[in-house]
């Protein structure tokens, strides 16, 4: 009797656990109801229901410096000239509130382009 109300006593610590989630400041987690997107969660406390929501991102929004390899470039009198770049990045919170199509590194996508 003691092991089984134990036991019982753990799977609703579990339950609480997973219920009561705390998003930091500048981040944004993306919540999936049973797989599909539900929901953006901003900074602050928010509630989920156990096994049927879940968070599957943790964005940040903070600036993101990407480094722009260097580039040799030709000027009108056949100068040669190295260029090398930063990028600075700084995600909105709608941008991931309106998200169709998830991109898994952002970095890499924005190098390819």
């Amino acid at each position: 009797m003691l092991l089984i109300s134990l036991i019982v006593l753990i799977v609703i610590i579990l339950f609480l656990w997973m219920t009561f989630i705390v998003v930091p400041h500048q981040n944004v987690y993306i919540v999936e109801r049973l797989g599909q997107f539900n929901k953006a969660l901003d900074a602050g406390f928010h509630f989920l229901i156990p096994i049927i929501d879940r968070v599957a991102y943790k964005h940040t929004l903070k600036e993101e410096a990407i480094d722009v390899p260097p580039q040799i470039c030709i000027t009108k009198d056949n100068v040669q000239v190295e260029v090398d770049g930063i990028i600075y990045l700084k995600p909105n919170y709608n941008e991931y509130i309106n998200l169709k199509n998830r991109i898994k590194d952002l970095n890499e996508e924005i190098r390819s382009y």
